[in-house]
């Protein structure tokens, strides 16, 4: 949401905040569902167009992206980018979520597991348990 991305994450909109803040804790975009465009525009206090959103972030070292086949393909998958000079040719197709501050050596090594001919893991690897924080 650009309005987010405005205020930094946080919305000076009371409503807008709430909002936030129940899909924060659901660790879903479940309480929008059933909302209409009309209704987050009015929230939003904006009768700005819905526009697909251009990405913006690069696709750099250490970062958690994800891609997918395209609209409507209904498939993601999520990756750390581990090519110390980043993936620059990724920039604007795929979306940063953030970026890894402390374990890189675990993407590191995950990244080096004996592959199958088709470049799956011969042993699953498995992350336990990640930790993420606000920075």
């Amino acid at each position: 949401m650009p309005h987010l991305q405005e205020h930094q994450g946080e919305s000076p909109i009371p409503e807008v905040a709430a909002l936030f803040d129940e899909i924060r804790a659901a660790n879903s975009p479940t309480p929008l569902i059933g909302k209409t465009v009309e209704e987050l525009q009015d929230l939003l206090q904006t009768e700005a167009a819905v526009e697909q959103p251009n990405l913006i972030a690069k696709v750099e070292y250490g970062k958690l992206c994800m891609a997918n086949s395209g609209p409507d393909t209904n498939g993601s998958q999520f990756f750390i980018v581990t090519n110390a000079d980043g993936a620059s040719w990724l920039d604007g197709k795929h979306t940063v979520f953030g970026k890894v501050i402390e374990g890189m050596d675990v993407a590191l090594a995950i990244q080096e597991v004996e592959t199958a001919s088709d470049d799956k893991p011969v042993e699953d690897v498995k992350i336990i348990g990640v930790t993420i924080e606000r920075i």
